[in-house]
């Protein structure tokens, strides 16, 4: 019987070892599992979960996303707080003479965190939301907990709004691919909703308005950020 060489010996146990990894490469590939240190659709500039795609305007004067808080029902007359982000990161944000923090500041965000809020406002499918359709949802759960409650199965509980801001919330994109979409469209979305997160507590089961409370709760942690610098004050 021939002896093989140590060279025929090396290469034969090489060959062994790649033939043991490649089934573990397949496997790990096929579980979805992601290395340490890989960047995940989220992490990707311009990219948003679910197969959503986006991009915008990059100028200073290029508003992107706005929200305004009108403290009345129908969201007319003088505005109250405010925030707006600009494309170029630069983000507004007023305050009212009644409030302890009246006047103007600014902030300017890192192109980093502009990506981040931009894709957390489009992961909430801000830019999907049907207006018509949550409030025809929100009739139908109304009508159906009404029944119950005739039928004495459930008690409808009193929700006290008639103090309820009205929040008009914009985005504007250059362009936007929503997920199995075959082309990118350009956005420029408004919604104007009453009391987004007071809403979202007292309809926990329409997820479009969890998601709408999401997206008003993300621009009001911008208006707090400690960061922000005073740039004038009311009486100014």
């Amino acid at each position: 019987m021939a002896i093989p060489c140590c060279s025929c010996r090396v290469r034969a146990s090489s060959a062994r070892r790649r033939a043991l990894r490649v089934p573990v490469l397949v496997c790990v590939a096929a579980l979805g599992l992601a290395f340490p240190g890989a960047p995940s659709v989220a992490q990707v500039d311009g990219a948003a979960p679910a197969g959503r795609a986006f991009d915008y305007e990059r100028g200073s004067a290029a508003l992107v996303v706005s929200m305004i808080e009108y403290p009345s029902e129908a969201g007319e007359g003088e505005p109250g707080r405010w925030v707006q982000v600009y494309g170029d990161g630069r983000v507004r944000v007023h305050y009212p003479s009644y409030s302890k923090r009246r006047g103007e500041y600014t902030l300017m965000l890192t192109r980093d965190e502009m990506q981040r809020m931009l894709r957390s406002l489009v992961a909430s499918e801000f830019v999907e939301f049907d207006a018509d359709a949550v409030r025809g949802a929100k009739r139908a759960r109304a009508l159906e907990q009404r029944a119950a409650e005739q039928r004495g199965e459930a008690t409808t509980e009193l929700v006290r709004t008639f103090d309820a801001s009205t929040f008009v919330i914009e985005l504007r994109l250059r362009s936007y691919r929503s997920h199995g979409a075959a082309s990118h469209r350009a956005v420029d979305k408004r919604v104007t909703w009453r009391s987004p997160r007071l809403d979202a507590r007292h309809n926990p089961e329409l997820r479009e308005l969890q998601q709408l409370a999401a997206v008003q709760a993300e621009l009001e942690a911008l208006m707090q950020r400690p960061d922000l610098t005073r740039t004038a004050t009311q009486d100014e």
